[in-house]
């Protein structure tokens, strides 16, 4: 429709402008012949398609344009999808362009970032051509995690984690090893940054009693097998019972076994694992 219209007003100015002389008239004719052979003959190719990162990292979006044009007179641009300007260089921005290749590398990326970018192709100062588009989606791990005791209701205690996005995640406590469904409230919000925040509280009437081991899982997209972080209830008095110490220590090795479990099962699948030590609040 736009090709339409610059040729419709090209032939109307070819009438009006009749009478000021063939040089005007032959300069109309060559405008018009120019903006169709420049929408004809330029290619446009966008790279990635859809490319999924984490908050901190990098990307880079590539845009070759293929013409039997000659290429000195295409300037490339890069636009964002539902923003009104064009995106200018800045210290996270770089732009990158040639005659037949252009790039926009963003560098730590966050939430805001997310979005389909285009790049935009200009021919004798002419808009001529876009880019197919390249879908940016940010998230970020709720990692590291942590479990916090509190000082003034020692029979609660806390899972906190990062940041993350998107909303979902999960939480399961374990005490010594086996999984608890009592006693525990997970809340989640999202913060003035656009990413959501959660903190899961586990009260426990027997926390008081030396020698448990409560763990924290969290499951989101973003981790491949759920973070852990892991508290280790001390012993109140751990030569008063040698029994209670032995009960102890053996609780704390079965929990650090299941951990070198979970760590050899990251071994032989080639997956990151984090195990986060836990101190008191």
């Amino acid at each position: 429709m736009f090709v339409a219209f610059k040729i419709a007003v090209s032939i109307i100015e070819m009438y009006f402008f009749a009478a000021l002389g063939s040089n005007q008239l032959m300069g109309i004719i060559f405008t018009a012949v120019s903006f169709i052979a420049a929408d004809e003959v330029f290619q446009v190719i966008q790279t990635p398609q859809r490319t999924s990162l984490t908050v901190g990292e990098n990307v880079v979006f590539s845009c070759t344009i293929s013409s039997s044009e000659d290429t000195s007179n295409v300037n490339i641009y890069w636009w964002k999808l539902g923003e009104v300007n064009l995106i200018q260089p800045d210290s996270r921005k770089h732009i990158d362009s040639g005659e037949e290749k252009g790039s926009l590398q963003l560098l730590n990326i966050s939430i805001a970032d997310s979005g389909v970018y285009h790049c935009g192709i200009k021919f004798r100062g002419v808009d001529v051509a876009n880019g197919s588009g390249s879908q940016l989606i940010v998230s970020a791990s709720p990692t590291p995690l942590q479990i916090l005791r509190n000082r003034r209701e020692p029979s609660t205690l806390f899972c906190n984690m990062a940041p993350f996005y998107p909303a979902g995640v999960t939480i399961v406590w374990y005490k010594n090893n086996k999984t608890i469904s009592n006693g525990i409230n997970t809340t989640q919000w999202l913060n003035s940054a656009g990413m959501y925040e959660a903190s899961s509280t586990l009260h426990d009437a027997q926390l008081a009693q030396s020698g448990s081991v409560y763990t924290c899982l969290a499951s989101h997209v973003t981790l491949k097998i759920p973070a852990m972080a892991i508290y280790l209830l001390p012993n109140s008095n751990p030569d008063r019972d040698a029994w209670t110490s032995i009960n102890f220590y053996l609780k704390v090795f079965g929990s650090i076994g299941f951990a070198l479990t979970l760590f050899l099962l990251m071994v032989i699948t080639r997956i990151p694992f984090r195990f986060i030590s836990c101190r008191d609040r």
